[in-house]
């Protein structure tokens, strides 16, 4: 059994709960003579990962992305190239992304279907559908326009705690003028993060989320319900060792 697994990169100086999970699930599946590389992309304020024996990890700090940047927070080159090495080294029986939609590649589960292996993705339907990463509004208030980019754009354009600064939201207004070449949110972007996003899950062999609420708004999204999983009643880490393990002994036969 050979597996890749993927972490997202933290917003602040605060690590992911992918991270967490990626090394809780490591840890299962190397306890059971798996093999596991962990690409563990992480903010560079973040504390590097501790070296733990059986399991290969791959640390890939890089620049905090701000939040205007809404493409740039889904691209991620140097996660996408060591993951194609690594796969071309030794090809896995299953990769396995877990934050998708948060500040990680939308990449990840493409490559791996196109170099020959299944994908498995871990998400929270908050972070995959808001670029907040909360589905509330710069009012507060729960969001019930996930797909109206234009929408997306004055939210996010918006001062509020978990949004711009005052500052940079007279910066959007000023820019507002200069549509998609502004470097502050606008639809453009927001529809092409949705693609890049949606399009890789599509991908997937199976997509984790939490529960039955979670399942609806990532059905809503147009996730096949054949890949959708939650792991109500379970741990979200016995869930993901679980589909890892079946979906790895379907590759191997």
């Amino acid at each position: 059994m050979d597996f890749v697994l993927i972490s997202a990169r933290g917003a602040n100086d605060e690590p992911h709960w992918s991270r967490a999970t990626a090394a809780l699930v490591a840890q299962a599946l190397t306890s059971q003579g798996a093999a596991v590389r962990w690409l563990c992309a992480r903010n560079a304020r973040e504390p590097a990962p501790a070296a733990v024996a059986g399991l290969e990890i791959f640390d890939l700090p890089a620049a905090p992305v701000p939040f205007r940047a809404v493409e740039a927070r889904v691209i991620d080159n140097p996660m996408d190239i060591v993951l194609a090495q690594q796969m071309r080294k030794r090809p896995p029986d299953l990769v396995m992304q877990l934050g998708v939609g948060a500040i990680s590649s939308a990449n990840p589960l493409w490559i791996a279907d196109r170099m020959g292996a299944p994908g498995l993705a871990v998400v929270r339907a908050t972070e995959l559908l808001c670029h907040r990463g909360t589905l509330v509004n710069e009012r507060g208030t729960a969001c019930r326009s996930v797909f109206d980019a234009a929408r997306c754009t004055t939210c996010c354009n918006s001062a509020s705690p978990q949004g711009p600064t005052k500052r940079a939201a007279i910066g959007a207004l000023c820019l507002r003028w200069l549509g998609g070449c502004s470097p502050f949110p606008s639809p453009v972007q927001f529809l092409n993060r949705a693609d890049l996003l949606l399009a890789s899950l599509q991908l997937a062999a199976a997509v984790v989320t939490s529960d039955a609420a979670e399942l609806a708004l990532l059905a809503s999204a147009g996730l096949p319900a054949r890949t959708l999983v939650a792991s109500s009643g379970v741990s979200l880490v016995d869930t993901i060792v679980d589909l890892a393990l079946r979906l790895s002994a379907r590759t191997v036969t």
